[in-house]
């Protein structure tokens, strides 16, 4: 799961401008990569953290 966290950290920042504390996107994480079967199911996963526009973000932490 360690692999698939990061790569859901950039999807947040960049697709839903949410910079995500890196254990909250494990939910998140196994739900994307499959790990977790949801078929037929209502899911649901909270991601905490603070919103920030995405060229900010980028240019704090360059």
């Amino acid at each position: 799961m360690a692999e698939a966290a990061p790569g859901t950290r950039v999807l947040a920042v960049d697709h839903f401008k949410l910079v995500a504390e890196p254990g909250t996107v494990v939910g998140l994480a196994a739900v994307l990569s499959g790990r977790i079967d949801i078929r037929g199911r209502i899911v649901a996963t909270f991601i905490t953290g603070g919103n920030v526009d995405a060229s900010r973000f980028q240019a704090l932490i360059a």
